[in-house]
């Protein structure tokens, strides 16, 4: 960040990715905590965080090895963020399975929140 430049703490997020884990579609919702100043000043791709690359990376863990939980494939996927987008200070991340099999529900859900660790 230049001198002089204000930090503006924001979040930018995609709603509703379709995914797929194994057979079964996912819904992801993911919001990422950045400094949206750098992108303000300039109104420059260079200074965003790329959604189109975030959900590459979302799609790709759900694609990767077979997984039983939600549980597993949600932190991955929070861990995966914070590796690849180093201007992402934290993840926070829904994934929704529709109409799961046997709950008689309209979904099930894990929510997490996943912080860079501080001077990480």
């Amino acid at each position: 960040m230049q001198p002089g430049t204000p930090s503006v703490a924001g979040r930018i997020a995609v709603r509703g990715l379709r995914c797929v884990m194994g057979e079964a579609p996912i819904l992801v919702d993911v919001s990422l905590g950045t400094d949206l100043g750098p992108a303000a000043r300039t109104d420059s791709m260079d200074d965003v965080v790329d959604l189109w690359a975030v959900a590459e990376e979302i799609r790709a863990v759900f694609g990767g090895p077979p997984r039983v939980l939600l549980e597993t494939v949600a932190v991955e996927t929070a861990k995966r963020i914070l590796a690849v987008f180093p201007a992402v200070s934290d993840v926070q991340l829904s994934v929704r399975k529709p109409e799961p099999e046997g709950l008689d529900a309209a979904e099930e859900v894990v929510e997490l929140s996943l912080a860079r660790p501080i001077g990480g």
